[in-house]
């Protein structure tokens, strides 16, 4: 039978019409829950484009991970590391300084690239590790940029000019402080953690530091234990922590050897499994998993990479406190 269209009943558009903006927003809500939540700057486009030129993510470096055995002391270090990570959270605090480090960073990311991530790390070092606790002398003061003619500094002078050209987007910071803050840096673009709880405010010196005070890539266990110790104030841990800055980047010594290990785009602890196996490029990195003093640190972070970066971030920090003078 035929209905008229007096007698049909349609539903009101008013339900319909809330039914509609309900189911808006519901995917609203969940496309912004997706969203990375803006830091103090307002913008972190700069933080994913970085960690994307690492040309690996996380779940690659973790599948390199094998869980090589460690002894009770090296077990130890691995949970100790992790509970200081998880409770204190210190790579995300607010620095201390005068600096503003996320800023900072963004001026960083126009100039540094993966490439010479290597170069920059070493560049930290090779500031800071002039010092010498008997004398209090020397350290991260950024005297490297008077001392680049030297030997030992002669394969990361090439590429001062980036640090020039981050000092001239960054003209009230220190050499430094420039320097660490790109070697921090450094490790996040390869892959490793965003460090931005960095101690700031290093005054610069005027003059180059005395020479012949960084370690040598030839010495043996008991000559870098004892220089980390009594120049320094480290320990074994500390020593084997930093000398994984070797997994990024290429040795530029003559003959030069090539890449530090066989992922030396990434911060990650392929270059301790190497250890483990056997190899290493210099002998002071095959020393150190020879000797029973330090190798039960390299197994441990040959299968640990978040006990190997939490103790990693430790001891740069510190080695970038030695002999400097901060502003008052």
């Amino acid at each position: 039978m035929a209905i008229s269209s007096k007698s049909r009943r349609y539903p009101s558009p008013f339900p319909r019409a809330l039914v509609t903006l309900f189911f808006a927003f519901l995917l609203f809500a969940r496309a912004a829950s997706r969203v990375l939540p803006e830091d103090s700057t307002g913008d972190q486009t700069w933080n994913q484009t970085t960690v994307n030129q690492a040309g690996n993510n996380q779940t690659g470096n973790q599948t390199r991970i094998n869980q090589i055995g460690s002894d009770q002391t090296g077990n130890q270090t691995a949970a100790s590391s992790r509970r200081r990570l998880l409770q204190s959270n210190n790579w995300s605090q607010p620095s201390s300084g005068p600096v503003d480090v996320n800023r900072a960073y963004k001026v960083l990311a126009k100039y540094v690239t993966v490439d010479i991530a290597g170069i920059l790390l070493r560049m930290a070092f090779h500031d800071a590790g002039t010092y010498d606790k008997s004398s209090g002398t020397g350290g991260a003061n950024g005297s490297l940029k008077y001392e680049l003619s030297r030997a030992l500094n002669e394969p990361i002078s090439s590429h001062w000019s980036v640090i020039e050209s981050i000092k001239g987007g960054l003209p009230n910071v220190s050499y430094a402080d420039v320097i660490f803050l790109a070697g921090f840096y450094a490790i996040h673009i390869t892959g490793g953690p965003l460090v931005t709880s960095v101690r700031t405010g290093r005054v610069d010196a005027s003059v180059a530091d005395p020479d012949n005070r960084l370690p040598l890539s030839s010495w043996n266990a008991d000559q870098l234990t004892s220089h980390f110790g009594d120049a320094y104030g480290f320990g074994c841990q500390e020593l084997v922590a930093l000398s994984g800055a070797h997994s990024i980047g290429t040795s530029k010594v003559t003959p030069p050897l090539g890449p530090m290990d066989d992922t030396s785009r990434v911060f990650d602890v392929r270059y301790y499994q190497k250890l483990v196996n056997g190899g290493g490029s210099f002998p002071s990195d095959k020393a150190l998993s020879q000797s029973s003093d330090t190798s039960p640190y390299v197994r441990t972070y040959a299968g640990d990479q978040d006990a190997w970066w939490a103790e990693f971030v430790d001891a740069l920090k510190k080695i970038g406190d030695l002999g400097a003078t901060y502003e008052s």
